[in-house]
């Protein structure tokens, strides 16, 4: 089973659109041709240029913006802000979580900011509903249209019904009892209107404005006049957790709070899964002011980063900075008007939300300008690194990534999202040029004089093909992204990070329902099993095997700190080096390196004062245990060793008995090794005599072999389970021609792959 076999499988079931008249879905090069095709309505004049370097995504040197391959043609022409990748803006006004819902909904990861300066913008409850025992409410019947704006229409409504300060367009609704009819949506399973998926039904619908307003109403009962922090998150979360296709919810969100905040600092502890399940649709992490955070603030959310993986931290020069989901890309989302500018006047007759002067900026601003709140947008594309032949074809495939991103950044028509907003994405102009693959090939893609030629090369091509199209030339233009599915498609180790291992499972998630996976179950049915992260039963996981390239760079080669030592390079080098700052709307704002740390027992100290001696070069960065693959089952790379490997780390006698003991685990009533593992960790208590007498048999081998230390007994076990796996599968597999899957209608579950997963593939 090759790395192909991954590609193949990534294609047909992430990007491909259903072709109705003959029942079937688009191969590789008719899926370019359809975004291809596009380009060329939009921009007839630059037909020969699109026809080049689309041609080259045909060849996968570059890739551009994922969402134009899986939402090109009439749904990128009608909602444009499907070609985005990703957006943000703040809670600092009632429309923004009707706004941010509808951008979900449109397949747009979102980063969003909670913090205080911010969320205590927002209007008041109403004075009717703070004093209900004064007052008959009116009823009134709000019938939801069948359309992304309608869904995200039926929150507005919602909201305005509690709040002093109704949303503009829904003032009727205020202090009314809102009843929502759900008749014009579509049933379950339908087709949808745009000619990609399936619908949803109502119910995800239904289940979020329920959550949403028994939220409301629980603020009110706890005598709040206003939104707290953790309630305006939670808003956002219900509403995310509506995005749903096929039984499963992926929209991708990040939330930024104050690193004084306990209440979200908290969001994530306890029973939290349990209790606030909607959490799990974003990543949260304080916004640290390099300048005016203390040392020790930083220190006590590294210290909960290492132990529960969140909150995370985000490093910025401004509080008004805002990241998306991968933190790679930076925004300040306002756009900033002269007071005497005559424009002003005007943009504030349709404006809603607050107006931010010197006087009310958390941070300096010119005493002359204010500055209106909407979302700032970037768009992405993808240099293959894997396939680079030379200093000469990288700079090459810039040329070509940067064209593409500037194709894509002159979509900027969001009725839905206003005039001002329109006006942000259009000053700014991003992209976001990223690389992927960079280990296979470091002497050149980590090279820094190559990065900065390369970067120069983007902002050229750039600013030349910005002129021919009448927009702005873009102030930030290279990024390093995460690069899960690219990766995946291209058969690539993902953005600067090494391969995971010179043998490891590449583990994809994949709905049981969507005819290529069933289709693949049904020839490789061994490399299938049920996925553990699915909560409602819908996912099941397929097992790739894969192994590294000669030559290519792997974790076990690179320490935390000469990790670290890369991604600051490329920052100064790759990221600085495509910044125009006279573009910028504040000089403070810089793209960044998504990256996640791999961090082994010894090295925690070493990556903390690291970190926070290099935050002027930082931004958002992911740390896990070095040993996280076996921590959690079906992680998305999960390293195999070979039997003299095994050897090696546990010892001969070790590893011969955890090939005698891991296959008993069935035998004492567990369902999985890891599950097994789990029990003699503390993770929970055995459940009868069986599963009892297994934790004294690990205990023992932990005595006998290992000095007592459990953790390493289970490592043995579970590397001699996945080797024994791994024979099974690359001796069993058979490739897979997806031509002849028969279908008889489009299973395509969009919903489900829209957003970037906010470096959770990267684990």
């Amino acid at each position: 089973m090759s790395i192909k076999e991954l590609q193949k499988y990534t294609a047909v079931s992430k990007y491909a659109k259903w072709i109705e008249s003959e029942k079937r879905r688009e191969t590789w090069e008719e899926s370019v041709d359809r975004i291809k095709n596009m380009m060329i309505e939009v921009h007839p004049s630059l037909g020969e240029d699109i026809e080049k370097y689309y041609g080259m995504i045909k060849d996968q040197k570059i890739l551009g913006s994922q969402r134009a391959l899986q939402f090109g043609g009439k749904p990128i022409l009608k909602h444009n802000a499907r070609i985005f990748n990703c957006s943000a803006s703040y809670c600092d006004r009632l429309r923004f979580f009707q706004e941010c819902f509808y951008l979900l909904l449109c397949g747009s990861g979102t980063g969003f900011s909670v913090q205080k300066h911010h969320v205590e913008l927002l209007p008041n409850f109403s004075s009717v509903r703070l004093n209900p025992e004064t007052c008959c409410y009116q009823h009134l019947v709000h019938r939801v249209e069948d359309s992304i704006e309608g869904w995200a229409d039926a929150l507005g409504v919602l909201l305005s019904s509690y709040f002093e300060t109704p949303i503009k367009g829904f003032e009727k609704y205020k202090d009314v009892e809102v009843a929502f009819s759900y008749v014009d949506i579509r049933e379950k399973g339908s087709p949808l209107g745009c000619g990609i998926g399936n619908a949803p039904g109502h119910e995800p619908l239904q289940k979020a404005l329920e959550n949403i307003e028994a939220l409301l109403k629980k603020c009110i009962e706890n005598g709040q006049k206003k939104l707290r922090t953790i309630d305006a998150f939670d808003i956002v979360m219900h509403s995310a957790d509506a995005v749903i296709s096929g039984g499963v919810r992926r929209s991708a969100t990040i939330a930024l709070f104050s690193a004084d905040d306990e209440l979200m600092i908290n969001a994530k502890t306890g029973d939290w899964y349990f209790t606030n399940p909607q959490r799990a649709r974003a990543n949260i992490s304080a916004l640290l002011h390099r300048k005016d955070t203390p040392k020790e603030v930083f220190e006590n959310l590294f210290k909960a980063t290492k132990e529960f993986g969140e909150p995370g931290f985000f490093f910025a020069d401004h509080y008004d900075v805002l990241c998306n989901p991968c933190c790679e890309i930076s925004w300040i989302t306002r756009y900033f008007y002269k007071k005497d500018d005559p424009e002003l006047a005007k943009a504030l007759l349709s404006y809603e939300g607050p107006i931010t002067t010197k006087e009310s900026c958390k941070d300096d601003m010119p005493e002359d300008e204010v500055g209106l709140s909407g979302w700032g947008f970037c768009n992405l594309s993808t240099i293959n690194g894997k396939t680079i032949k030379s200093e000469y074809d990288f700079y090459e495939r810039c040329a070509a990534a940067a064209f593409i991103g500037t194709l894509q950044a002159s979509f900027t028509n969001f009725p839905y999202l206003g005039h001002i907003t329109e006006l942000i994405a259009r000053k700014e102009a991003l992209l976001g040029v990223s690389i992927n693959g960079m280990q296979h090939h470091p002497k050149i893609l980590l090279n820094p004089e190559i990065q900065k030629n390369g970067a120069e090369i983007v902002k050229i091509t750039n600013k030349k093909y910005a002129f021919i199209l009448n927009i702005n030339p873009a102030a930030r233009t290279t990024c390093v992204k995460p690069e899960g599915n690219s990766a995946a498609l291209l058969g690539s180790t993902s953005g600067i990070h090494p391969d995971h291992s010179r043998r490891y499972f590449r583990i994809v998630q994949a709905n049981q329902m969507e005819s290529p996976y069933q289709y693949f179950k049904s020839i490789n049915p061994q490399a299938c099993e049920e996925s553990v992260w699915s909560s409602n039963k819908t996912d099941d996981c397929i097992r790739f095997c894969v192994q590294s390239q000669d030559g290519t760079v792997l974790k076990e080669d690179v320490n935390a700190i000469s990790m670290l030592n890369d991604v600051v390079s490329t920052y100064k080098n790759w990221v600085v080096s495509g910044k125009n700052p006279e573009l910028c709307v504040r000089k403070e704002l810089n793209h960044n390196v998504s990256n996640t740390i791999h961090v082994q027992d010894h090295e925690w100290d070493e990556v903390k004062e690291y970190i926070y001696n290099h935050r002027s070069d930082l931004a958002g960065i992911s740390l896990i245990a070095a040993s996280g693959d076996k921590d959690y089952n079906q992680a998305p790379f999960t390293a195999v060793y070979s039997i003299e490997e095994q050897i090696n780390n546990w010892g001969f006698e070790a590893t011969s008995r955890a090939y005698e003991i891991y296959p008993k685990f069935s035998e004492y009533n567990f369902n999985s090794l890891w599950d097994a593992c789990s029990c003699v960790l503390g993770y929970f208590e055995p459940k009868d005599e069986k599963q009892k007498a297994w934790k004294k048999l690990i205990e023992k081998y932990s005595d006998e072999c290992f000095f007592s230390k459990m953790k390493y007994a289970t490592y043995a076990l579970k590397d001699a389970y996945n080797l024994d796996l791994w024979n099974k599968l690359v001796d069993s597999y058979s490739d897979v021609n997806y031509l002849n899957i028969l279908e008889e209608k489009s299973t395509i579950n969009i919903q489900g792959e829209l957003a970037c997963a906010g470096g959770a593939c990267l684990l």
